[in-house]
């Protein structure tokens, strides 16, 4: 029974999806912004993805996921992020951020509504990294523990619907900065 709420579950995205895409990547490469945001659902492939970047384009890597550049007290990581963006933002110097957290912080929890700071971060460069739930829950998972494919169908079974979660609000915010009046959307090659 609970396999067939499952494959209920299951639709494009879930097995096949892999499009990732550069939008405003030009605005980067040239200097115009000294930011290029990487964004994906969890194990997507942001971080090898951002730290290879970091080396070609030879700039600061940021990972977002971690807490605050000035003050480790804070716990709300939403309002870190904001915080590392900005002092970032303003130094000028070139850097790549990756995280869940660029899009997370532009959402309104698990509402399909943006907050006011999506507007600080909407025409700066970002690559969004696409993975099949499936594939990005795996290689999540594999990066926690030693896991074999027996104990990642447990997995998926148990805690799927967090990635089904996830992805509502993940597409929202992807349909919400590729619509950005002037945006240059590319495909992107890993």
């Amino acid at each position: 029974m609970m396999i067939d709420e499952y494959l209920d579950y299951i639709q494009e995205g879930y097995i096949s999806t892999d499009k990732t895409i550069a939008v405003d990547l030009d605005k980067f490469e040239s200097g115009e912004s000294n930011i290029l945001l990487i964004d994906g659902i969890s194990g997507a492939g942001k971080t090898t993805l951002g730290k290879k970047l970091a080396k070609k384009y030879r700039c600061k890597y940021f990972e977002s996921d971690f807490p605050c550049l000035s003050n480790q007290d804070k716990k709300d990581p939403i309002e870190c992020f904001e915080e590392n963006y900005r002092k970032i933002k303003r130094s000028g110097r070139r850097y790549i951020i990756e995280g869940v957290l660029v899009h997370y912080s532009c959402l309104d929890g698990w509402n399909k509504k943006l907050r006011p700071f999506f507007n600080e971060i909407k025409h700066d460069p970002i690559i969004i990294v696409g993975a099949s739930v499936l594939k990005a829950m795996y290689r999540h998972y594999r990066q926690a523990s030693d896991i074999n494919f027996r104990k990642f169908i447990k997995m998926f079974l148990k805690y799927g619907w967090y990635y089904k979660e996830e992805m509502g609000p993940y597409q929202f915010f992807i349909k919400k900065r590729t619509s950005v009046k002037g945006s240059n959307i590319k495909n992107y090659k890993l």
